[in-house]
């Protein structure tokens, strides 16, 4: 299991030479003034220990001698749905310190936030069963013998792994060493966890019993995000193009972070290079390195996102084996290391897993040229299943429809066959049909009205289930010749969805179409004329979606039927609005 002492063993020490003053952040919360704190880490090479230091004013000048990182930190998630992180490396210190610094110092500042998130999905005491144990176990000694003996591997895949798990050690020992950890520790196992919140779905399905494969609530769980890319202007002479991402989960992963990432690494032990992706801004939750989302901007002029497609084949399984790196790793690697959508496949495929099973894609704003027709490799998806990972340059979709949707279904035949997604077609209907879906069909009949940010915006938090006669669940029922399901919509069937708000008398068709918990937790979005290498723009709202009838009610957790879930730091209500992330240092 994972070792407090694995990547570095560093006596620690917190110097706070000033309390944080309020500042306004511009345009993150332009209504409301919240406290930002500058803080430094500094490594101590003479005792081999890492230090903070807190301003309550920006830095000035370069960095100084022995100042690994520098994290700009805006608490705004009671007032604006998410905070704000920023951590920047000195490209002049060595990449290891920099890398556990940069965990070390964010998890010193986020600690609270850290353990709420923690507390509140139930990572403060993950504890896996001997076979996920033994899974894991066997899983790092495998990278730890990698790293070992690929030191110095021209392509530096194994000594980016080494930096992304130096960095995870980081998060676990600062937030161990913060005064809020003297009376809320948590192991290394929980910091773990919240990283691996991706990869569990399908290690737990390939660790169990063969008696377990078969439920319907394993079959229809990878519905996690609803993603369309629209292009503006039509096909011959755009003017934009526009990206957007809701994650679907849970009410109780609502601590959110809006993080950026400006970690001026190597390409490889000892290159002249620096990775492509040096800087990243990315949605995110407390203590993970990752967005699990996924949503990304990078400054090598590339949007990434993903929904979930999963996988029903159990046959798959012999490949979630120990030798391979989890899903979180090589999304981080991709992100960092890869130049285009080509050099992203790459990485990625790379040790496949089998586990977080996605669509992602990967648009590429450098093959974008206003009122020019559009080049190949705009738009790719990369759909990956245990066993096979596969590239499709989707680009013609957009010249012939003006848009991509993405909503938990297969699109590659291959993929599709083998995963089983067919095979869940053929037994339940066209609810898992890449282009009949109901949310396939909502995007195609919506998508015509998107001219401006404002119209993705409401597209992105669309959910009118009760009128609207593409949220309707007869198709499904008369598929499985189901006579008596009612009500006759569901909350599933929408582009933000609101699993909170089902009937608990209901009879639906799939169990996924019932009351769960499981609604859109937020929605982010970027565009090409907003883009920037240097400021990675974003637009992202937070919470459940809500509006006026025939919209839905602000979420409230006194009022909500899951009002007795875990919401540890939460708001009572998510009412916020949409804000722009952007990134002054």
């Amino acid at each position: 299991m994972w070792s407090c002492g694995a990547a570095a063993a560093a006596v620690v020490a917190v110097v706070v030479l000033a309390s944080p003053a309020t500042a306004t952040v511009a345009r993150f919360v332009e209504q409301t003034d919240v406290q930002t704190t500058y803080a430094s880490v500094f490594y101590v090479e003479s005792d081999d220990s890492y230090v903070v230091k807190t301003e309550n004013h920006p830095w000035d000048g370069d960095f100084e001698k022995d100042e690994a990182v520098r994290i700009k930190y805006t608490p705004g998630y009671l007032v604006a749905g998410w905070d704000q992180l920023h951590v920047k490396s000195n490209s002049a210190m060595d990449d290891a310190t920099v890398a556990y610094a940069a965990g070390y110092g964010e998890a010193q500042l986020t600690a609270e936030m850290i353990y709420n998130y923690a507390y509140n999905n139930g990572y403060d005491t993950f504890t896996p069963n001997d076979k996920l144990a033994d899974y894991l176990a066997k899983n790092q000694a495998f990278m730890a013998a990698s790293i070992a003996s690929n030191r110095s591997d021209a392509n530096g895949y194994w000594y980016h792994v080494d930096l992304i798990l130096r960095q995870l050690q980081g998060v676990c020992d600062g937030y161990n060493s913060s005064d809020f950890a003297k009376s809320f520790p948590l192991p290394c196992e929980s910091m773990l966890a919240i990283n691996l919140m991706g990869d569990m779905e399908d290690l737990s399905d390939a660790l169990a019993s063969s008696d377990e494969w078969y439920t319907e609530d394993r079959f229809f769980r990878a519905t996690h995000c609803s993603a369309l890319v629209k292009l503006v202007g039509g096909a011959s002479s755009p003017s934009d193009i526009y990206i957007s991402q809701d994650t679907w989960s849970s009410l109780n992963s609502m601590t959110r972070i809006m993080k950026r990432y400006d970690l001026n690494f190597l390409q490889a032990k000892g290159a002249d290079d620096r990775i492509a992706g040096s800087s990243i801004v990315f949605s995110s939750y407390p203590g993970s390195l990752y967005s699990g989302d996924d949503f990304y901007l990078t400054s090598a002029g590339m949007a990434v996102i993903e929904t979930t497609i999963g996988n029903s084949n159990p046959e798959l399984y012999q490949y979630i084996v120990p030798d391979t790196v989890l899903e979180w790793i090589r999304n981080i690697m991709a992100n960092r290391l890869a130049s285009n959508s080509q050099t992203w496949y790459e990485v990625y495929r790379q040790f496949n897993s089998g586990t977080y099973n996605n669509m992602n894609m990967i648009l590429d704003y450098k093959q974008f040229k206003p009122q020019e027709a559009l080049q190949d490799e705009l738009l790719t998806i990369v759909e990956q299943i245990p066993g096979t990972v596969t590239k499709t340059d989707v680009t013609g979709y957009l010249r012939n429809m003006t848009y991509w949707g993405s909503y938990n279904v297969a699109f590659d035949q291959n993929i599709r066959e083998l995963s089983g997604a067919n095979q869940a077609e053929q037994l339940y209907g066209p609810w898992f049909s890449y282009w009949n879906t109901s949310r396939a069909l909502i995007f195609a009949r919506e998508q015509k009205n998107v001219s401006s940010l404002e119209d993705l915006k409401r597209l992105m938090r669309l959910n009118q289930f009760k009128t609207d006669p593409l949220s309707v669940q007869t198709a499904t029922c008369e598929y499985r010749g189901w006579t008596n399901c009612t009500p006759a919509y569901t909350a599933e069937n929408v582009i933000a969805t609101r699993g909170d708000l089902n009937d608990p008398n209901g009879i639906y068709s799939l169990s996924s179409f019932g009351l769960r918990n499981h609604v859109a937790t937020d929605s982010k979005i970027s565009t090409f004329s907003t883009y920037d290498s240097n400021n990675l723009n974003v637009w992202a709202i937070s919470g459940p979606t809500n509006g006026p009838p025939p919209n839905q009610p602000v979420f409230n957790w006194s009022t909500s039927y899951y009002k007795d879930t875990r919401h540890r730091g939460m708001p009572e209500a998510f009412d916020f609005d949409w804000v722009n992330f952007n990134w002054p240092f």
